[in-house]
């Protein structure tokens, strides 16, 4: 649904009447993913802003909120989740097995790190660490092997991180 907000330029202040969407569909997914969609130019002092705002992304297969909402897949708050959780579920895969194979990532390095799902190819998951900035890959077999070893519980209108992955893995 479109909505007319009033906007204030962060730099000269200057008020602006704006129309935003609160609902995109996949058509939209790529101005979503590269912010395009949420730029706004000041007519006075040519600024431009990334407005941060609550919305939804609706497709034939998915419902993402990034903000609080109800009657979706996932709840995200930050636009690197959205981000990743569209990834994820654009590539037909599962964010909780995202997350295990993730923890099991940090397991095999070592370290403690914040990875995000990033793409795939034929053979490989592909994941970026935040703390280090590297990229990693790791085989999508050993995704496939938790598909087919664990029960997920299918679970709706949640936030699904690090943290609480592992109450809905069987």
């Amino acid at each position: 649904m479109r909505k007319r907000i009033d906007f204030y330029c962060p730099h000269c202040k200057e008020k602006k009447r704006i129309t935003i969407n609160d609902e995109y569909t996949k058509k939209d997914i790529e101005s979503l993913l590269d912010r395009s969609i949420f730029k706004i130019k000041c007519n006075k002092c040519n600024n431009e802003t990334i407005l941060d705002y609550n919305f939804l992304l609706k497709t034939d297969n998915y419902i993402i909120s990034y903000g609080e909402s109800k009657d979706v897949d996932r709840i995200t708050n930050t636009f690197d989740d959205f981000k990743e959780k569209v990834l994820i579920y654009e590539d037909n895969l599962n964010d909780i097995l995202i997350e295990l194979t993730k923890q099991k990532l940090n397991h095999d390095l070592n370290k403690e790190y914040e990875f995000r799902y990033d793409g795939m190819n034929d053979k490989q998951l592909m994941f970026y660490s935040i703390d280090s900035k590297e990229e990693y890959a790791i085989n999508k077999e050993l995704y496939d092997y938790y598909k087919n070893k664990y029960k997920i519980e299918v679970v709706k209108n949640i936030e699904i991180n690090s943290n609480n992955f592992v109450k809905y893995i069987k």
